[in-house]
């Protein structure tokens, strides 16, 4: 699949005038997120907790193949990790069956709410970005059940997944916000809201702010998995989730054979400081795994036979 750069929300806009590479893009996150090929131990839960959820209604079965271990899919790992953040601060089994309905499965709800939130004001003076969004979240707010349900089938991603696509394409600051009347998600950097013209990061803070409430950091729990050597996602995955700065890296990795990689990161930009070439184009995946794990100013990766021996991070901005 050749990979459309997506960096910013015109950029999705542009695809999305593209529906047969915008569905081959989706399909293609859809078959690798969803591929099994990580152990429970991988996943850090227990078979007796697993078990209870299953049986609870929160967590999916996975069946046994060939009588070998369960395996399970990075979107299935992320979304039993995220469960387990939510039981840690206290939320209940029945809660979060309900948010599982509302965002792992076909939820025309969710479509109402979202099409009640970016809806136009009678006095709105929305750009070009927002009309267009509206336009298009109309038409789909028009559509049947059934047109929806099977165009849902069709991507194959769910809600939840598409948080996580999105929040690495755009590398937005992405928390899932809980408190005792409600939980939503909500992008502390604010991007696209900025980019749209819009303020919902007050709205849902003021709302937050009446009450306790606990933050889920959505990339800590994307993170554990980057690294993993068995989530066997291709080279083009890596490629499209990756932000701009990533990419440039790793665009620039993939024009040569280098052993030794130095980079300094000043004003948002790139500086390579240091290349010795000797190995091959392997160096591009294990890199953009390591570099999902957050956003660094400087970084020294070694590698020898094709891999990364040594990687070292200073100054982690966070």
């Amino acid at each position: 699949m050749k990979n459309a750069k997506l960096n910013k929300i015109k950029d999705l806009i542009e695809l999305s005038k593209n529906p047969t590479l915008l569905e081959t893009m989706f399909k293609s996150y859809s078959g690798q997120l969803h591929t099994r090929s990580l152990q429970i131990k991988e996943v850090g839960i227990s078979s007796k907790l697993l078990n209870d959820w299953i049986e609870a209604g929160i967590a999916n079965k996975v069946e046994v193949e060939d009588n070998k271990w369960r395996l399970f899919s990075l979107s299935e790992a992320i979304w039993l990790k995220f469960v387990g953040e939510l039981r840690y601060f206290g939320v209940s089994i029945s809660d979060i069956k309900i948010l599982k309905e509302k965002i792992c499965g076909f939820n025309k709800e969710f479509i109402n709410e979202l099409f009640d939130a970016i809806k136009p004001s009678p006095n709105s003076d929305a750009n070009d970005s927002l009309k267009y969004i509206q336009s298009k979240v109309n038409e789909i707010h028009k559509k049947s059940d059934i047109e929806l349900k099977n165009e849902y089938e069709l991507m194959g991603l769910s809600f939840f997944d598409l948080i996580m696509i999105y929040t690495l394409i755009f590398d937005l600051e992405l928390a899932f916000c809980y408190t005792k009347s409600f939980g939503t998600f909500v992008d502390y950097s604010n991007k696209f809201g900025r980019e749209l013209g819009l303020n919902n990061l007050d709205e849902y803070q003021q709302i937050i702010s009446k009450e306790s409430y606990a933050v889920i950091n959505m990339k800590s729990i994307y993170k554990d998995f980057f690294s993993n050597e068995k989530i066997k996602q291709t080279d083009n995955f890596y490629f499209g989730i990756v932000t701009e700065k990533e990419r440039e890296l790793l665009e620039y990795i993939r024009s040569g054979d280098y052993s030794t990689i130095s980079i300094k990161i000043e004003e948002s930009a790139i500086k390579f400081v240091k290349l010795t070439k000797k190995d091959g184009e392997k160096l591009m995946h294990q890199i953009a795994r390591l570099l999902k794990k957050g956003d660094f100013k400087e970084i020294s990766f070694l590698s020898r036979d094709g891999k990364v021996v040594r990687y070292e991070e200073v100054d982690i901005i966070k």
